[in-house]
């Protein structure tokens, strides 16, 4: 029997696929469309890291939390190493 995460797909990374803390270089942050097929663009931030291959949504926390610990421009994340838990 598959595993109910198995079963729900996503193109972003979800909660369930970082089940310990892991190291990660950070390779970009863009603008990305996650509305589902066919409905009204919805335009979210997505951190792309070298390691895992799919992005990961930035919501207000995430956004907040980095800022802190790399600072206010994006363009200076690149490279850079964060724990995701």
């Amino acid at each position: 029997m598959p595993n109910i995460n198995e079963m729900l797909p996503s193109k972003y990374l979800k909660q369930t696929d970082v089940p310990a803390p892991i190291v990660v270089t950070i390779i970009g942050v863009k603008q990305v469309n996650v509305a589902p097929q066919d409905d009204p663009e919805e335009m979210k931030w997505a951190i792309k890291f070298a390691e895992l291959d799919r992005p990961m949504i930035l919501n207000s926390t995430n956004i907040n939390i980095a800022g802190k610990l790399l600072g206010p421009n994006t363009d200076n994340w690149k490279n850079k190493e964060i724990v995701l838990y």
